[in-house]
């Protein structure tokens, strides 16, 4: 209850009369308040009534103008009126009465025959103008309160909260999305797919890239123009209060609003999803979990809103009420409608998981035997969602207990009607001594709604009363229901899942997806959505959805290999003959799988390296990069993009864009110490002579980084387009290849490649050993011996060999080749020595023999022959 001043308490224990005054004020475009009752020169305001009970979302009102003359006219319509001129003749027009002005009613009590300038105003209802009706010549206004502020505020942004832990934990945490905005001072945690246990702050506002980075335990990370620095750890399971969570989702949105906690509820909830919809919807969800109330109360000084906790046992008397003191008792009765002593609650218990790691579901009943003993059971379900923050048997456990004090009673209702009383609110506890005709003792009850009016020729307020304080009476009803232990809220995907399990193999790029959902058990009724998004989070809607059916599990094809998506199911059922749709599980990431060599038809497929070299495949359309293909820096369809091609259809263009932009292929395996030629086809547009870098970075097997090789060609021979070609040799360690075309200049230029191959070629063997005193010529610079092996068979020699001692005799071996280098039958080359021409022959046993020719030096080079 509001407090009374010492006079008023006089005053209304005072036998003489009282009177009640009222003032209503609208703030104008200038932001300054215009009394009605003064402002147009005459008292506009005709009456106003103002109400609240414990289910609204706060206080309304209406109010009746005036509407005025033709001259001097409260209608927003009227342009020339100075009402809407703020009486300034040179002022341009701008109506007083407007949808979303701020509303501030005023009342004052006070002795009949006092003089009314000295009445002391008494703030009754701040809020918002939402209609204006000025059809006739009244004009009636509806209100709400600052509550409308926060039913009016949509959360836009999901945040997680009551996840990021320490001082600096100050907002909702956002979840990292590629090429996205942040700004200053933004909380941001990484995607579920790479969570460090820690919380960023964004230190430099900026876009993030297309892809997400490696976060750090310490220091900073750069993404695109933003920078975001490690603040603190995370907690799924430590909890925060929830007033601070309440005050962050006010912070992060924008309302202005401060959040009153007179007492804490020592409640801290667990990390959860805020999802987008009003300010008011998200904070109402979680006062509801306990039963609290939430509202602007009245703190001595202004509106505040206020999370209290109604005092349910033995709450004190804070005014009893004579007789004289009601001027009517328009109802009085007592029914058992809203009677529930056995109430049960379903949740999912984060203590106890299955071997999934899904929370198993569980109940809690809690009863009251005295009422069931004399009412007969009356039973209510509650249901909390797998992402509620009732989690716990000891959670459960205190909201039945809640609601058995709120509802096991059917007390006494009753609807006196009062001379003005301004000092009611919500939960106030009254008494009221016995009038010996509906009631011969006093009766002391809560206060569920009031409702205040003041015309010009009465001022009231009536009450509605009930029982003791309470959070709600229909919050609890509209949560009433019968609801299946195996409920759909403890449908999630199947955890543990990874490529290996969901790759479908006789679909490549594909997945199986199944849910756990009611196990052991049959539903009939029971029907499961798929829905699969390579973003999260996200909304399941039609666009999402892969399938619907009976089905627990479900293949889904058609997905882009090397992918990460995220899986999310819901499921559907009848509820007491109603359909009913309910939560989507956790989003459960997967990445596609690629096709496998087993899953090739050796007849039809060819693989050249790199895989798409010649830029046909645009699997997911020409808004992405080639299939196999990716951006180095730089955007697909601003710097690079499809475009016509030399071979096939399509082929790949350079814009003319400044930056260093460039694509790189997918990772192919390759053989350390093989040749590999690398080319391209390449054309110029315009008259440009920069530069294109061609180049193939080798890495381990591991996929750790180990060198480069590339060479730069530059544009100006290429006015058609040509081919361009360098050989490079695979270093010792290497296991895997990508190659990248980047341009090397970041002034702006365009051009564009295609048919990009790498042919490999196995590398020289040095001759394993020398016979007849034969050895490498022994001056440096010249090629030791060695041969090479190609794919298709086809071998080559090289280097210099000399006799060391003495004359070669015919048919002498100098060495043995690889058994892999064996021809089927003798071959013969003509060669050069120091005695001019020469002849070495190679055997089918593999010996490379002297024959004839100068013993100074004898030449390898040209001996190529097929061993097939």
């Amino acid at each position: 209850m509001r407090t009374i001043s010492t006079a008023d308490g006089y005053l209304l224990q005072s036998d003489s009369g009282r009177s009640a005054l009222l003032r209503v004020s609208v703030k104008d475009g200038g932001g300054t308040f215009r009394d009605l009752t003064t402002y147009p020169g005459q008292n506009l305001v005709l009456d106003a009534e103002w109400s609240e009970d414990i289910d609204s979302n706060g206080l309304t009102a209406k109010i009746t103008l005036l509407r005025g003359g033709d001259q001097l006219s409260l209608s927003p319509l009227h342009q020339t009126s100075p009402l809407n001129k703020q009486f300034n003749p040179g002022a341009g027009y701008q109506a007083l009465i407007l949808p979303g002005r701020d509303v501030l009613i005023e009342t004052a009590i006070l002795p009949d025959g006092f003089p009314q300038s000295a009445v002391t105003w008494r703030e009754a209802f701040r809020g918002r103008l939402d209609t204006v009706n000025f059809g006739d010549e009244k004009i009636q206004l509806e209100c709400r309160d600052q509550v409308a502020i926060l039913m009016d505020t949509y959360i836009e942004v999901d945040r997680v909260y009551a996840l990021a832990q320490g001082g600096s934990a100050t907002k909702g945490c956002r979840i990292f999305e590629p090429s996205t905005s942040y700004v200053l001072n933004e909380l941001i945690i990484p995607s579920e797919a790479k969570l460090t246990g820690y919380f960023y702050k964004v230190t430099t506002a900026g876009t993030v890239a297309t892809s997400e980075p490696s976060w750090p335990t310490t220091g900073t990370v750069a993404s695109g123009s933003a920078v975001f620095t490690t603040i603190s750890t995370t907690s799924q399971s430590a909890g925060t209060a929830v007033q601070t969570v309440m005050q962050q989702i006010l912070t992060d949105n924008g309302t202005g609003v401060t959040l009153s906690t007179p007492v804490s509820p020592g409640w801290s909830i667990r990390a959860y999803h805020q999802e987008r919809k009003s300010v008011w919807e998200a904070l109402r969800a979680l006062v509801d979990q306990i039963g609290f109330d939430l509202r602007f109360k009245w703190n001595g000084s202004t509106f505040a809103l206020t999370f209290s906790q109604p005092t349910r046992a033995s709450p004190p008397v804070l005014r009893t009420f004579q007789t004289v003191d009601v001027v009517e008792f328009s109802t009085a009765k007592i029914s058992l409608e809203t009677i529930r002593n056995a109430v049960q609650v379903f949740f999912s218990d984060s203590q106890d998981r299955d071997t999934n790691g899904v929370a198993k579901r569980k109940k809690v009943v809690v009863t009251d035997s005295s009422s069931i003993a004399t009412y007969g059971r009356r039973f209510m379900e509650l249901q909390e969602s797998s992402s509620s923050n009732i989690d716990t048997t000891a959670e459960a456990t205190a909201l039945a207990t809640v609601a058995i004090y709120d509802l096991a009673t059917p007390v006494f209702e009753g609807e006196p009607t009062l001379q003005f009383f301004p000092f009611v609110e919500i939960n106030d506890f009254y008494s009221f001594i016995a009038d010996g005709l509906r009631f011969t003792s006093t009766q002391s009850l809560a206060v569920i709604g009031y409702t205040h009016s003041i015309s010009g020729t009465e001022a009231k307020t009536s009450l509605r009363l009930r029982g003791s304080p309470r959070g709600g009476l229909g919050r609890w009803l509209q949560k009433d229901g019968m609801v299946n232990p195996d409920d759909i809220h403890a449908l999630v995907l199947m955890a543990g899942m990874d490529s290996a399990t969901l790759l479908a193999q006789s679909t490549p790029g594909g997945v199986t997806l199944s849910t756990n959902a009611v196990p052991g058990k049959t539903r009939t009724d029971r029907q499961f959505e798929f829905h699969v998004s390579d973003s999260s989070p996200y909304t399941p809607t039609s666009a999402t959805l892969v399938a619907a059916g009976p089905s627990r599990a479900v293949l889904v094809g058609n997905l882009q290999p090397g992918q990460t998506y995220y899986a999310r199911t819901v499921s559907t059922g009848k509820n007491a003959e109603r359909i009913t749709r309910g939560e989507p599980s956790e989003p459960t990431s997967f990445v596609a799988g690629y096709v496998e060599i087993a899953h090739l038809n050796p007849e039809t497929v060819v693989m050249p390296l790199p895989p798409n070299g010649n830029f046909e495949g645009f699997r997911r359309g020409s808004a992405y990069p080639p299939d196999h293909w990716s951006m180095v820096t730089g955007a697909w369809g601003d710097d690079c993009k499809q475009d016509p091609g030399y071979s096939g259809l399509w082929g790949t263009k350079w814009a003319n864009k400044t930056g260093l932009n460039g694509i790189q292929s997918a990772f192919f395996p390759v053989r350390e110490t093989y040749f590999y030629a690398l080319s391209m086809w390449l054309k110029r547009f315009s008259s440009e002579t920069q530069s294109v870098t061609l180049a193939l970075d080798w890495y381990t097997a591991a996929k750790a980084a180990i060198s480069t090789s590339s060479f730069d060609t530059v544009l100006t021979t290429f006015t058609a387009w040509g081919r361009v070609v360098r050989n490079f040799v695979a270093p010792s360690t290497a296991a895997f290849a990508r190659v990248r075309i980047v341009k090397q200049s970041s002034s702006a230029y365009q051009f564009s490649v295609d048919a990009v191959e790498c042919v490999p070629a196995p590398g020289f063997t040095a001759a394993a050993g020398f016979d007849n005193d034969w050895g490498d010529f022994p001056v440096s610079g010249y090629e030791t011996a060695g041969s090479t092996v190609t794919l298709d068979g086809i071998v080559r020699l090289k280097g210099l060999v000399k006799r060391f001692s003495g004359s070669p005799t015919a048919e002498e071996v100098i060495f043995t080749l690889p058994a892999d280098c064996a021809p089927t039958t003798k071959k013969i080359f003509c060669v050069y020595t120091d005695a001019a021409a020469g002849r070495i022959d190679v055997y089918p046993d593999a010996t490379v023999r002297y024959l004839a020719g100068g013993s100074g030096f004898a030449s390898l080079a040209g001996i190529t022959f097929d061993t097939r």
